[in-house]
């Protein structure tokens, strides 16, 4: 296991505590899941992978649950899944015919 904690001080205007912890190769699968990202608050956590994402409440109970339906595994390390697929195709879309983005780059 890896951790590394990040002290964002410099880069918004109230100073933030990043913590990013690796747990790959372990033989754990935290909520269930082989890969993703967790994102922990004081309300609860979010847990994303390829399939979609979770929401459970502070006492790890799950309270929502959004799949994007791919059916993928998440241990494609080629990221052929529909969440990838589509994010393409939009992309593409924007460049050729000017379609609004679902996932504008914006600048800070």
């Amino acid at each position: 296991m890896e951790t590394t904690t990040f002290f964002t001080g410099t880069v918004f205007p109230t100073s933030r505590l990043i913590s990013w912890e690796s747990l790959s190769c372990q033989g754990r699968q935290p909520y269930g899941r082989s890969r993703g990202v967790t994102i922990h608050g004081d309300n609860g956590t979010v847990m994303i992978d390829r399939d979609g994402f979770w929401v459970y409440d502070p006492a790890d109970k799950q309270i929502e649950e959004h799949r994007i339906g791919s059916g993928s595994s998440t241990q494609d390390l080629l990221s052929r899944d529909a969440g990838t697929n589509n994010h393409f195709q939009n992309l593409a879309a924007a460049i050729r015919q000017g379609t609004p983005q679902n996932s504008p780059i914006a600048t800070i």
